[in-house]
């Protein structure tokens, strides 16, 4: 470097004697002919002295045998001349990085830049405040700040370059890695190496090519050893099949396992020994049974056995009530969801009548749920009376939902209601029976418990609360075990993994609404001692769960400095990533000196919430890793472009979804998707179904066929002939979920319709999990909506989407609007109208019996909840009549 500066005075300072400044820099150098030439060497440097004045000043610079003196200097000057003095040696090294980067031949991280910001922050401050004074920096120094200010644009033009070169430099790679050559997107994604890179890819679009392809080109550019890059699957297929296909094109081993098994590396290599893996990770039926034989042992501590019969008799429920809906039917539809069933097994109609018959249970009352009365009540007009509980000896309990005031809820008829509490007080009376009350007001008060034991004791009904008897029976029910025990191995699951406390998740109970909070509290409290007793078994037993080798992993790189030799970490089906594994990634990343990730995944198949898995790691993707060049994969080799536009067009009206868009080969199909409307109860459709796709199979070809179901369940609706009836298909069954990352050039999925398993799907999780999983988007069936995603994106020709004329789902009825006009559907609904419930008006009727052509076929679907049926109209035969002489269908003519 070899360059001259002058700093002139203003004039007026000149008038007054001021004088240019000239200075001529070299190396560490520095020639001046302020007053005579000199030239000293800044390293030789012993004092610099000033002496200020009133308008100007004095600077001595001490050398070993003399002085040089600057007189009559500004204040800019001066200060300039300090600051070129003292940063001379660091601002000759900026012009040189800045020289190696714009010269770089790799592409360039924002670590780097990053690092050299941080290398320079001081001098950057005083060039920006040198800078908006005129002519006082000399060119190197205007160098050093232009590229400040703009080392953005020019960074991404010198990499933009690069990426263009490499694509050419390994064209020949990426052309002949796969079986058909990478797309340009999969490319620039391979090449691109920032510090965090996010390939965004939609379905077939190829993730598992890109992950070899990426590992190929890396180990082919030979900067780093290939015992340097590391893979993470989420299944162990997945990760094998990346290693050997990578061994196969490059011929060398690369580090690919999956999240849990580097952990368990991890942590032998610290403890020196192998680790024994419970049987408990690897079995839900020896978790469960672990789980209720740790329950068994609590019972038998006076304080655990309060906590376990409290949260059994009074919280295994998300209990809610009548009152706390604005429709009668959207409480029972949450019903429907839970299905209530008492202590003693049965099922009830309301949580009010459950919070009663558990009671009634523990405390030893004999009673019999809706037992006929005693006295013939019925009639043509009129069912059997059934008090709510019979308790025996003539007595009887009714459950009544009233206020003090008698009135109902505002979605009940409050006097129709009233006048049957009228009819019922005047029966019992009549035929000398003896009736005990109970009222909502009650409950809502929190009284009705304390009244209820009090008027049992009045009629002469002895209580005898916690009797060791059933007590033992409560644990021998075995839809009572398996719910508090699914309910504690799930959350134990997800808090393990998540790498909870139970002070984190107890702080978060402020937003928990504060009717429901104490049956959080009890749950935490009843979790803490099952998962301190659980953490002791594993303990004693010198064994390790799955979550405890990613936990263990990640504390020990966090705190033990271990030694992690990994310069590039690659993600494949990053969607699915949960918070313990960002935890343990996030470790892996932060204690190594630039190590760079490649994330690839797809927002619109993460289908995994229930298991831990946070979409919110992928939407955050720059907020969590930092710096982020996002790539997305545009051409998907599976499936077709009628299938992709229905897809895509469906997915994205979540709006909280990743926007991308993708292209497909065209269909040779007129019918890419077609929607298959059968008659409720027909057992057959998909007799018919397949022999459209035999029809339509290309001859010489044996299509593979998978029929796809919301749950395991759905497989048993599949007629056991059917493969042997269609030889030339090859026909399987899977849930969704295990279908994800699998194609099939025919895709039948079955079961769109509402109610509880179908789909979307509306089994209803236990609130209390979302203490521990992450919160989900507030967009309707988000994530129901990403597993109907998954479920159309299997098909590589076609899908047949199978509903029924009666009760579609919301989901076939948004694809049957004109906004999918790719959709062929050639089948009439049913008018809702005319299968309104005759006793709710809001549930429709279904036809459940419908071989009974003479009896009530018909059932509310809100039932049992709702007692609303029908028979058929006896003369068209196809819908619900009202009676004897009127059909729900006003065009059939009935006489």
């Amino acid at each position: 470097m070899d360059n001259s500066h002058e700093i002139n005075p203003l004039f007026i300072f000149k008038l007054l004697g001021a004088k240019q400044l000239k200075l001529k820099f070299s190396n560490l150098s520095i020639n001046t002919k302020h007053k005579y030439n000199e030239e000293f060497n800044i390293e030789k440097i012993k004092k610099i002295s000033v002496s200020k004045g009133i308008l100007f000043d004095n600077l001595t610079i001490s050398l070993k045998n003399t002085n040089i003196e600057f007189k009559r200097l500004t204040r800019n000057q001066s200060s300039y001349l300090q600051f070129k003095i003292k940063n001379l040696k660091l601002i000759n090294t900026a012009i040189d990085d800045i020289s190696e980067l714009l010269n770089y031949d790799k592409y360039i991280n924002n670590k780097l830049i990053v690092s050299w910001v941080a290398k320079y922050k001081d001098i950057l401050k005083e060039l920006n405040i040198y800078a908006a004074k005129k002519n006082i920096l000399n060119i190197d120094e205007l160098k050093v700040l232009k590229f400040y200010r703009n080392h953005e644009n020019i960074i991404k033009d010198l990499n933009n370059k690069f990426i263009d070169n490499e694509l050419i430099k390994f064209k020949t790679l990426f052309d002949k890695i796969e079986d058909n050559p990478l797309s340009i997107q999969q490319r620039k994604s391979i090449v691109t190496d920032e510090d965090s890179t996010l390939v965004v890819a939609g379905a077939g679009t190829g993730k598992t090519s890109t992950v070899v392809g990426k590992v190929s080109y890396l180990i082919k550019k030979n900067e780093i050893d290939s015992k340097e890059i590391l893979v993470l699957a989420y299944g162990k297929d997945a990760a094998v099949e990346v290693k050997e296909r990578v061994k196969d094109k490059v011929k060398l081993d690369v580090t690919s396992k999956t999240f849990h098994s580097l952990g368990r590396a991890i942590v032998q290599e610290f403890d020196a020994a192998k680790n024994k893996l419970s049987d408990a990770a690897t079995s839900p039926f020896v978790l469960h049974n672990l789980i209720a034989d740790i329950l068994r042992v609590m019972i038998k501590d006076e304080k655990c056995r309060k906590l376990i019969i409290n949260f059994i008799s009074y919280h295994r429920y998300p209990a809610k009530y009548l009152d706390q809906f604005n429709s009668e039917t959207n409480y029972f539809e949450y019903l429907r969801k839970h299905e209530p069933e008492t202590l003693k097994g049965d099922l009830v109609k309301s949580f009010e009548e459950l919070l009663i018959a558990d009671w009634l249970y523990l405390n030893g009352v004999y009673y019999e749920y809706e037992y006929p009365y005693e006295h013939k009540t019925s009639s043509l007009k009129r069912n059997q009376y059934r008090p709510d509980f019979y308790l025996g000896d003539g007595k009887y309990l009714e459950h009544f939902g009233i206020g003090k005031d008698g009135k109902t809820a505002p979605q009940i008829n409050s006097q129709t209601y009233n006048a049957s509490i009228v009819w019922k007080r005047s029966l019992h009376k009549e035929h000398n029976t003896t009736l005990i009350e109970t009222y909502s007001w009650e409950r809502q008060e929190g009284t009705i418990l304390q009244n209820l034991e009090k008027k049992l004791k009045e009629i002469g009904i002895d209580i005898k609360p916690n009797d060791p008897e059933i007590i033992k029976e409560i644990f021998e029910r075995s839809s009572i075990n398996k719910k508090i025990v699914s309910l504690i191995s799930d959350f134990l699951g997800i808090y393990k993994e998540g790498q909870y406390t139970i002070d984190e998740i107890s702080s978060n109970l402020s937003h928990i609404d504060v009717t429901e909070r104490e049956r959080y509290k009890i749950f935490i409290e009843l979790f803490d001692e099952v998962f301190k007793r659980y953490q002791k078994y594993l303990k004693d037993r010198q064994e390790l769960d799955f979550a405890d080798f990613i936990a263990r992993a990640t504390y020990l790189i966090n705190n033990k400095n271990i030694k992690i030799n990994f310069k590039r970490v690659i993600v494949d089906e990053y969607q699915d990533i949960s918070r313990g594994r960002y935890k343990f990634l996030k470790s892996l990343i932060e204690n190594q000196k630039d190590c760079r990730i490649m994330c690839v995944g797809d927002d619109w198949q993460s289908i995994y919430g229930f298991n831990g898995s946070d979409i919110n790691f992928t939407f955050n993707f720059e907020k969590v890793f930092g710096k982020t060049e996002r790539i997305d994969l545009d051409k998907s080799f599976r499936f077709t472009q009628p299938i992709l536009d229905v897809s895509s067009r469906f997915i994205q009206k979540n709006p909280l979804q990743l926007k991308k868009i993708i292209s497909a080969r065209p269909s040779k199909l007129k019918k890419a998707i077609e929607i298959i409307e059968s008659d409720f109860g027909n057992q057959n459709y998909l007799y018919d179904i397949f022999k459209l796709i035999d029809s339509e199979r290309p001859k010489d070809k044996k299509w593979h066929v998978v029929i796809l179901g919301r749950y395991n369940r759905h497989e048993k609706e599949i007629p056991e002939d059917l493969s042997k009836k269609y030889k030339s298909l090859k026909i399987e069954f899977m849930s969704i979920h295990k279908s994800k990352g699998l194609g099939a050039d025919v895709i039948v999925i079955l079961k769109l319709e509402t109610g509880k398993f179908g789909f979307p799907g509306t089994m209803e999780n236990d609130p209390i999990m979302n203490l521990v999983r992450a919160e989900e988007q507030t967009y309707a069936n988000a994530e129901e909506r990403r597993v109907f995603y998954v479920a159309l994106t299997r098909a590589k020709e076609k899908v047949f989407l199978c509903t029924n004329s009666f009760f579609p789902s919301d989901f076939i009825n948004e694809l049957k609007s004109d906004e999918y006009p790719e959709i062929e559907y050639a089948g009439t609904t049913v008018n809702k109208i005319l299968l309104a419930c005759p006793n709710c008006t809001d549930g429709r009727l279904y036809l459940k019996y419908p071989k009974r052509v003479d009896g009530y076929a018909w059932v509310c679907s809100l039932y049992p909840y709702c007692d609303g049926k029908a028979k058929f109209c006896k003369k068209c035969k196809k819908l619900p009549g009202i009676d004897r002489n009127s059909c729900l269908d006003p065009m059939c003519e009935t006489s």
